[in-house]
């Protein structure tokens, strides 16, 4: 059972929802809708940075995957703007951030982006998000395949390797 097994690594916490009155001028208070979660966060949640460079470890993604045992976990948010100190950023806005796994949370707009909202929300993690751009990035800019070239893709049977199929067909 999916419940059994996510109680068995995972705590559910009550919090206090963050208030408007507690917002600085350029934050919002976000409504979690979606969290990332990717096989790259198997280490994060182990804690390890094995086989990583200093150069890595020191990347803030890497940073801000390194969880500790009984804090939140962290990843991509993507979630609903509830109450807003940012004349740019208003109630109702959909926006993609990085952040605690949290219902509800304070984050600064400089950090985080508006979304479109005729695009599927689902995209932004997935196609639009790091999965996609774990296929496109390195196929177009480093790969740089050319017409009537072969590619192998050697995890095609994955959600990246999925993507990066379709971005070789464009």
């Amino acid at each position: 059972d999916i419940t059994e097994n996510m109680t068995a690594c995972f705590q559910v916490r009550t919090l206090d929802m963050p208030k408007k009155g507690m917002l600085k001028k350029g934050e919002v208070i976000v409504a979690a809708y979606l969290f990332s979660v990717y096989p790259t966060m198997r280490n994060a949640m182990a804690g390890a940075t094995v086989g990583l460079t200093g150069k890595e470890n020191k990347n803030s993604y890497y940073q801000m995957m390194n969880w500790k045992i009984g804090s939140p976990g962290r990843g991509r948010v993507i979630g609903f703007i509830v109450q807003s100190r940012d004349d740019n950023f208003l109630p109702g806005d959909m926006v993609s951030t990085r952040g605690y796994w949290k219902r509800f949370d304070i984050f600064n707009t400089k950090q985080m982006k508006k979304l479109d909202p005729s695009v599927p929300v689902e995209s932004y993690l997935s196609i639009l998000g790091g999965t996609g751009n774990a296929s496109y990035l390195p196929i177009r800019h480093i790969g740089k395949p050319k017409k009537n070239e072969t590619a192998f893709v050697s995890g095609a049977a994955g959600a990246t390797g999925f993507c990066a199929v379709q971005v070789l067909k464009l």
